[in-house]
Parts: structure tokens; sequence; C-alpha cells
């Protein structure tokens, strides 16, 4: 199966946001049966001799990323040591990781897309749902390497459109759990077809595009789960293969 990564989760180490430690990460990753985590803090990322340390003492996987807070949105970033002033601009953001070999995820980009509304003469109409081509013209799509299809905290129909919105625009879709504690940690992952070891091999496959985006049934917390072996590092996991270009209606 090769190397089974959720790209997008969240600890206390550095998300206010996140009841997630690192031990519990590892204990319910190890459950459902990946390899190894991305941890996207926000606009913070692990220290090398933090992660390295983790790494050491639990024998598990932790790919050093960030969830950046842009203007153009929320970007999930692989290959920067720190947080660096001016990249909440996602243009500088750009500069900012290209010159350090880094890559840059479009995290989310259409959540809550099917649930606004806005306000007509008292009353709340939905907003037109933009086309696949007007969607596909946002500016975030100008300045990163690839689109999060499948994101654990997004509705299953935002998910698709994001899917759909990749395809038009011919870029490669990952998946993430955006796991903020453990419930749901697992539930959509990247599957690489080969072994990934460490920051600069991720990268290195991402833009090689030999990956594709899956959903399991072992997720944390996942009602009527089911359990299959399929020989992803011995580990109990049945993935249904959503690859992102191929999802029918």
């Amino acid at each position: 199966m090769g190397t089974v990564l959720d790209l997008h989760t969240h600890t206390v180490m550095a998300s206010p946001d996140s009841e997630l430690t690192p031990a519990q990460l590892v204990q319910v990753a190890r459950q459902v049966g990946l390899h190894g985590v991305g941890v996207t803090e926000h606009n913070r990322t692990w220290d090398h001799r933090e992660a390295e340390a983790y790494g050491r003492d639990y024998g598990f996987a932790f790919f050093r990323g960030m969830e950046v807070t842009t203007d153009l949105g929320h970007i999930l970033v692989f290959g920067l040591d720190q947080y660096v002033s001016g990249i909440h601009f996602a243009k500088d953001l750009r500069k900012t990781v290209t010159a350090a070999g880094g890559i840059m995820i479009a995290a989310y980009p259409f959540r809550h897309l099917f649930h606004q509304h806005r306000a007509w003469g008292g009353g709340h109409d939905q907003q037109p749902i933009p086309s696949i081509e007007e969607a596909a013209r946002l500016p975030i799509f100008d300045v990163v390497d690839a689109v999060e299809v499948f994101n654990g905290g997004t509705g299953e129909r935002e998910n698709l459109y994001t899917l759909r919105v990749a395809q038009y625009l011919g870029m490669r879709g990952t998946a993430g759990s955006d796991a903020h504690s453990r419930y749901g940690l697992g539930r959509y992952v990247t599957v690489f077809e080969r072994e990934v070891r460490s920051v600069e091999a991720l990268i290195g496959e991402l833009r090689a595009g030999r990956f594709a985006v899956a959903e399991t049934t072992r997720a944390s917390g996942a009602q009527g789960s089911t359990a299959a072996t399929d020989g992803a590092g011995g580990a109990d996991l049945e993935i249904r293969l959503r690859v992102a270009f191929g999802v029918e209606d």
C-alpha cells in the first residue's frame, strides 16, 4: 500500500483550539493504521528538535508543517522551519516557500459554501453557488501547488465540489482529517505509492504526484466502521479509495 498519512492535524503544542496531545495522536493514529501525520499547527511549525524528540520517544513519524492564515484563505505549508513575518499575504508566502524549497496546499477552500446565506429585504436567501469554472478563478489557486480536496472538518458536498474544481484546474488533490481531537483522526488520508520518511521525501512525492486520496472506515470515532487487513504495515485498515481523478456524481 505504500505510506498512509493524515496530512492535516492539530495538537495542543501550538494550536489553542486543539485538545489533542502528541501521545493521544500517536495512540489513535496507530489504531487507525496510519504510518505518520502532518502536524500543521496554526501559524506555527514545531521546532525540528521537538519533532525529532517526539519521533524518537514515540517511534512515529511526525511531518512538520503549518497551516498559515492568509489574505486568500488557509494554506497548508511543508518545508518552512518557522513562521516568517509577512507571510499572511499569500503572494509573500509563495515567495518564501519557493525560496525554502517547500510546497503549498490550499486548505478546504470551499468550507461552508453550501450553507452561506445573504439577507435580502429582511429574509435569507441562499447565495448563488458559483460554477466550477467561476470557482477555479479564485486567486488562491494561482499561488498553491495542490488542493486539499477531502477535509474531515468540511461537508461531503463541499469536498466533492473542491474535488471538481481541482480536476478542472488539473491540480492534484490531497486529504487530511483536520483533527483537533481524537475524534475523526484519520478519516481522510493521503496514500503514497512509495515509502515516505522525511518532510523532504514528502515534498518530493507530492510534487511527483505519486499519491491518491482516500476515506477510511477506521477513523477514530467513526460509526459502523469495519476493518480489513490490506497489508498497510500490517494494520487493520479498510480504505475506500476515492481517487481524485474520477469520482462520479
